[in-house]
């Protein structure tokens, strides 16, 4: 009888550390990624993966506010992180001047509201962060990328 609670406790053992093993799993980087980016009018929202493989990409904006919006794709630089810009930008709406540690990839476009705009481009590895924001200098955070090789 102790061999059979010994196996059982053993058997139960092994599905557990199964289900942990596979709940771990490495998040694998997208190719060729759709990112897609919506501003609200006093939000912005990303949905896409947040890991992608260099390469590139398709940013869709869709300004659902009312009034003249942008958006913005930016690399950091100097090893700055995610986290350096939801720090930099603070409370929302964030108002000021974007970080000297990014590099512009010259996506702040403005685009009317009830419109969309598509961009093309590559990215590099890296970390990105996008933007959204209106006229009047307020700034929401969108999200952050990590592109690797």
């Amino acid at each position: 009888m102790k061999k059979t609670a010994f196996h059982v406790a053993l058997f139960v053992l092994f599905i557990l550390a199964s289900i942990m093993s596979a709940c771990r799993g490495e998040i694998e980087p997208v190719s060729n990624g759709e990112l897609h980016l919506t501003f609200t009018g006093d939000d912005c929202i990303y949905e896409g993966p947040t890991l992608l493989k260099a390469g590139p990409v398709t940013l869709h904006f869709d300004n659902q506010g009312d009034m003249l919006a942008a958006v913005n794709l930016m690399r950091h630089l100097e090893g700055k992180t995610i986290q350096d810009m939801i720090d930099y930008l603070g409370e929302e709406p964030f108002v000021g001047h974007q970080p000297t540690w990014v590099e512009d990839l010259e996506t702040w476009l403005y685009i009317n509201a009830g419109e969309s705009l598509t961009w093309e481009g590559v990215l590099e590895p890296s970390v990105y962060s996008m933007v959204c924001g209106r006229v009047t200098g307020n700034i929401w955070y969108g999200t952050g990328l990590t592109v690797v090789e």
